[in-house]
């Protein structure tokens, strides 16, 4: 399973989860950023963001399996991150685990350039 994570994410989210609900920036004007110049910038729908919270959902069950009272087995962790099939999904997992492990497992932070020109 894959969720998508934006390009950048500021240093303060360093242990949030990140969610993607825009892609790339709607100003897309700052002389100093040239992250999304080839980039048209568009909203994801509720349909793609709901699959990407059951990705993260689905990871977060998988590697609280592992978890014992706090503690978690991190060889059987590693196992199952090996034996994940593309480099993406390895991304995810290890977005999620770090979440779990040394995030506060309550942030997460809505990518990408400006989420706020959503509606609530």
């Amino acid at each position: 399973m894959e969720f998508q994570i934006g390009p950048i994410r500021p240093p303060s989210e360093a242990n949030s989860l990140l969610l993607r609900v825009t892609e790339n920036c709607p100003w897309n004007k700052c002389k100093f950023c040239m992250l999304y110049k080839t980039k048209q910038f568009h909203t994801r729908t509720v349909e793609e963001i709901k699959k990407d919270i059951d990705a993260m959902a689905y990871y977060r069950d998988e590697i609280q399996k592992y978890n014992n009272s706090g503690t978690f087995n991190i060889p059987e962790i590693q196992k199952e991150f090996d034996n994940l099939s593309t480099n993406a999904e390895k991304e995810c997992y290890y977005m999620v685990f770090h979440w779990l492990t040394e995030g506060n497992c309550e942030a997460i932070f809505l990518q990408d350039a400006n989420t706020l020109v959503l509606k609530t």
